[in-house]
């Protein structure tokens, strides 16, 4: 019983030193002393997407990076050097190629800017935005149709030409496959249709591709008429037939509507024409 109240004695005097010694030490002693109490996990740093890191060391407290709304100048410099800059696009403008061709035509950009206004939708108001080689692509394509048809008017062959362009594109096709289809099927004439019901520049089957036209954004029949648009169901075609059967030969097949050898001779010739134009 004595033994038991001397440790408790003893216990007492050990505590009552110990917060002598700590009221006497100097400031950051106790801090320091139960240091090993701190949260197991801290912030490190801000990630660049704005999201939090963590550490679940606790010792990485002194190397995080302090979260701030507005830091200043100076601490942004520091920690990624030079300040980032906005660098402007250069503005969109027409390619020495579109602007010579137009001048051999007699025609300015200013054709461009008129015939874009009466067709809200055309790939035209978008040509600015071209690069460098679709807008000489463009030209060439120009080149080509008014050399092969010259019936075919100014504003026609450049809207075409343009359509041919963009959806070859979009659609993932060359864009000489489809322009030697439009002209082995129309010669180009958008206003063209067929006793058994194809129309357009690419010579389409309404009746049979309607409802994968209209899904599309191609409303109606009317739309085959469209140069533009005739285009883009042409292409679109084409992209599915290519994709579905794996070549060009097969795919030209599918969208002839049976196997033609002379078909293939005509497409295949038009599009070595069409590459030479657009290497020129």
């Amino acid at each position: 019983m004595k033994l038991g109240r001397t440790w408790q004695a003893a216990g007492l005097f050990c505590m009552a030193l110990i917060a002598a010694v700590i009221a006497l030490a100097p400031p950051g002693f106790a801090e320091d002393l139960l240091g090993s109490q701190k949260p197991g996990f801290v912030v490190s740093e801000a990630g660049k997407n704005g999201s939090l890191k963590t550490s679940s060391n606790a010792n990485e407290q002194e190397d995080s990076i302090p979260l701030n709304d507005n830091p200043a100048p100076e601490a942004h410099n520091a920690e990624q050097g030079a300040p980032m800059v906005t660098l402007e696009a250069a503005p969109a403008s027409y390619h020495q190629s579109i602007t010579e061709t137009l001048r051999l035509m007699g025609l300015t950009t200013r054709d461009l800017a008129l015939w874009g206004t009466k067709h809200p939708t055309s790939i035209l108001n978008r040509l600015k935005d071209f690069s460098i080689e679709d807008q000489r692509t463009v030209a060439a394509v120009v080149r080509y149709i008014r050399g092969t048809n010259p019936s075919v008017s100014h504003k026609t062959a450049w809207r075409t030409a343009a359509a041919l362009v963009y959806y070859s594109a979009k659609y993932g096709i060359p864009v000489h496959l489809s322009a030697a289809v439009a002209h082995t099927e129309s010669h180009f004439n958008p206003r063209a249709q067929s006793p058994k019901g194809a129309m357009g520049i690419m010579q389409v089957m309404w009746r049979v591709h309607n409802g994968l036209l209209q899904a599309h954004g191609i409303e109606s029949k009317t739309d085959m008429m469209d140069p533009e648009k005739g285009v883009a169901a042409g292409c679109l075609l084409l992209s599915r037939y290519v994709k579905a059967y794996g070549s060009v030969p097969k795919a030209l097949a599918r969208y002839y509507g049976g196997s033609s050898v002379a078909y293939f001779r005509k497409v295949n010739t038009k599009m070595a024409h069409i590459k030479t134009s657009m290497a020129q």
